[in-house]
């Protein structure tokens, strides 16, 4: 079968599964990203490239994303808020990185076989893991770094082949915006190096052994086995680095924004995303231990993704548990195998070492503000696909199990795609996908307070003053829940508890300039001025430039 056979499988396939998502409405964080965002429905390009996500909603949040934003912002040009375009955006972009993994696969992983990289590709496109990045609006930032960090790889493993700089200096800037796409695209520097590692690895006995019989020459000679034994790798180290600067001028950029990050644009002041210090931030262990449980919960949800939802949690590893035990047996005993067959299969080392290295930012070592997530997946597991299509086409050689495992692979491909077209169905519109979630995650305050926020936008009051209540009653930490709460008793005519709740937010959160708005707004129509403009006071050194607090300064008599 020709190439472009294959790419368009990928293709059509991709357009098939998520066309039922098209008409998928605004949920979750899309209101502070899109459709509430100033600098994205004002092509604020200054702001979009300076701030943080959220500036524009008035949302404080410590996420750096300019070439997401840019995107929405782009499409708002065009399209407003039509959401078709929005998840055409998406969908694109993940059939575009189906497609550039068969090609990166297929030229330079194991060149020429197109079984291997059609299975891995296969696999990606109609796997359910991804709906949390595609069929999720808000998504946009796991597979936009994908693709950049994929193209990356692609221009980098050109270079290596052609020894054209042009292909160097693309991947160099196919760096940049990676990291700009998401946080996570600052591993891109190590999977280059990685996959420079292993392109060379078929040359290295002899290409390092030979310069470094070079380097040895000109040395005095040294009877020392381990001398000699370091001038060797001296030889293969300097050798290696001449040939691969790119990935070192990757590597300064990559710690540059980093540096920047912990700088200027550390719009928290802080690495990490808790707002407050607990066991899990304080001790390092902790979270190692829990990220190699969690481990087990990954492995369980590429295999057979049978549970999917958003708000996923484990409880806090702080010993060797049971389960963090059984995750650790399972790397040894995986590593020692790998190792065992990688001289003659080095393909399942790289893709091994592409998926474990991919989750280390979202490993825990930097502190986030959850354990684990879906769409964290989408880049690591691209390994796990190598690996598995090569051991299916180059290892297993006996026909009978081949057969089997074949038809197996067919009935779980079939599966999965039954499956990703389910789970779109779950993103649909907002209570349909916070129903859902909150089957799973009951425990989630911030999940009924949005359900609430849906029941009430949908007009069915009551419903939302129960569920803000509920979610009060579970956890009283987030001053939303009071502001939301105040805006629904004004539209029950309860102006006391309105005021009760609005004042209850502020106190919790001094700097949260909505509930100081619509305080004030309701003061004014309740004719206390003196009472407003005392909020609107603060309200202007909170947002000096908030143009509804300058307006609202206009009925405040002086």
């Amino acid at each position: 079968m020709k190439l472009g056979c294959y790419i368009a499988i990928i293709a059509v396939l991709g357009i098939l599964l998520y066309s039922n998502t098209l008409h998928n409405e605004f949920l979750w964080d899309d209101e502070h990203y899109i459709y509430r965002n100033v600098y994205v429905k004002n092509f604020d390009l200054k702001n979009l490239l300076t701030k943080n996500v959220g500036a524009g909603a008035q949302r404080p949040d410590n996420f750096y994303r300019p070439l997401q934003m840019l995107s929405y912002a782009i499409i708002y040009k065009f399209a407003g808020l039509n959401v078709v375009p929005y998840h055409c955006f998406n969908i694109a972009l993940h059939i575009l990185n189906s497609i550039l993994i068969f090609i990166f696969i297929l030229e330079f992983v194991v060149k020429g076989d197109k079984k291997v990289a059609f299975i891995a590709s296969l696999v990606f496109i109609v796997h359910p893991i991804y709906t949390e990045a595609v069929t999720y609006i808000n998504g946009t930032a796991d597979p936009l770094y994908t693709f950049f960090s994929l193209l990356g790889l692609l221009c980098y493993a050109k270079y290596i082949s052609f020894k054209k700089s042009l292909y160097g200096f693309l991947a160099v800037l196919l760096c940049i915006f990676a990291v700009l796409s998401k946080e996570t695209g600052m591993i891109y520097p190590v999977l280059l190096l990685i996959y420079a590692i292993f392109a060379n690895y078929s040359k290295t006995e002899e290409t390092f052994t030979s310069v470094s019989k070079k380097a040895i020459k000109k040395l005095p000679k040294v009877d020392n086995k381990m001398a000699k034994s370091g001038y060797t790798f001296f030889g293969k180290a300097i050798k290696f680095a001449k040939e691969n600067y790119f990935i070192f001028i990757c590597a300064i950029l990559t710690i540059i924004y980093f540096i920047l990050r912990l700088t200027v644009l550390n719009f928290k002041n802080t690495l990490n995303f808790y707002d407050t210090e607990n066991i899990y931030t304080k001790n390092l262990h902790y979270r190692i231990f829990t990220f190699i449980k969690v481990l087990l919960i990954y492995y369980g949800l590429l295999l057979f993704p049978l549970h999917l939802h958003m708000e996923r949690t484990v409880p806090i590893s702080i010993t060797l548990d049971s389960d963090v035990m059984f995750s650790l047996l399972l790397l040894v005993i995986f590593g020692i195998v790998t190792l065992r067959i990688y001289k003659k299969h080095p393909t399942i080392l790289y893709g091994a070492v592409w998926f474990y290295t991919a989750l280390l930012p979202v490993s825990g070592i930097i502190p986030i503000n959850i354990l684990l997530s879906e769409h964290w997946l989408y880049l690591p597991s691209i390994g796990v696909w190598i690996m598995f299509s090569y051991i299916y086409t180059k290892i297993i050689n006996k026909k009978t199990v081949k057969y089997i495992i074949g038809g197996v692979g067919l009935l779980w491909t079939i599966f999965l795609s039954i499956r990703t077209v389910y789970r779109n169905r779950d993103w649909r519109d907002p209570i349909t996908f916070y129903e859902q979630t909150l089957k799973y995650a009951p425990w989630s305050t911030r999940v009924m307070n949005n359900l609430a926020m849906a029941y009430d936008e949908r007009g069915d009051v009551m419903k939302a003053l129960e569920l803000y209540k509920r979610a009060i009653a579970n956890e009283d930490i987030y001053p939303e829940l009071h502001h939301n709460l105040a805006n629904v008793y004004l539209k029950l005519n309860d102006v006391e508890n309105a005021i009760i709740e609005y004042k209850k937010a502020i106190s919790m959160a001094p700097r949260f300039i909505h509930s100081y708005k619509r305080l004030a707004m309701l003061y004014i129509s309740l004719r206390r001025y003196d009472d407003a403009k005392e909020l609107l006071g603060k309200a202007v050194e909170i947002c000096p430039e908030d143009p509804e607090v300058k307006g609202l300064l206009r009925y405040v008599p002086h």
